[in-house]
Order: structure tokens, then C-alpha cells, then sequence
């Protein structure tokens, strides 16, 4: 059982490091334009994550990307998309 998980979790690894080798362009693209807004991401910031795919994270990445000022008493923020 124990080869069995150790083989999985491998297999989920592999999997999130080719995903986000296919997906290099994208991601050097958000990198750029994140940097166009005083943002700066690595490698290291990109996950894959399965069902979500890839991620990126940094501090305070969603608030200056979507420049939101202020946050709700919760320190969640309150964000509405227009069309």
C-alpha cells in the first residue's frame, strides 16, 4: 500500500511539473504584465494544483493586481467584475 501512494504522490508531481512546463508562455506572460504593475513573480510562485490548475501566489498579489484599496472587517475583499 505504502509503494502504491509513494508511486501516486510521484505521479501527481510529474503531472504538476508538465503542466506547468505546457503552460510556460502563459505564465512568462502574467509575469510580464504583473511586472507592468510593480509585481515581481519567480518560478517559485507558480503551483499546480489539481481541479484549480495552475496558481500563482505572492503577497498582496489579488490586491494589487485588481488595485482593490480597502478590506472588509474580515480582511477579505470586496471585489464586483464588470462587464
Amino acid at each position: 500500500m505504502k509503494l502504491l501512494m509513494e508511486r501516486h504522490i510521484k505521479a501527481m508531481a510529474d503531472h504538476a511539473r508538465s503542466e506547468l512546463e505546457r503552460s510556460a508562455d502563459l505564465i512568462e506572460r502574467f509575469k510580464q504584465m504583473a511586472a507592468s504593475k510593480g509585481i515581481t513573480l519567480d518560478s517559485d510562485s507558480f503551483s499546480y494544483i489539481q481541479k484549480i490548475g495552475i496558481v500563482a501566489s505572492a503577497p498582496g498579489l489579488a490586491k494589487m493586481l485588481l488595485g482593490i484599496m480597502q478590506t472588509e472587517r474580515d480582511g477579505l475583499f470586496a471585489y464586483e467584475e464588470r462587464n
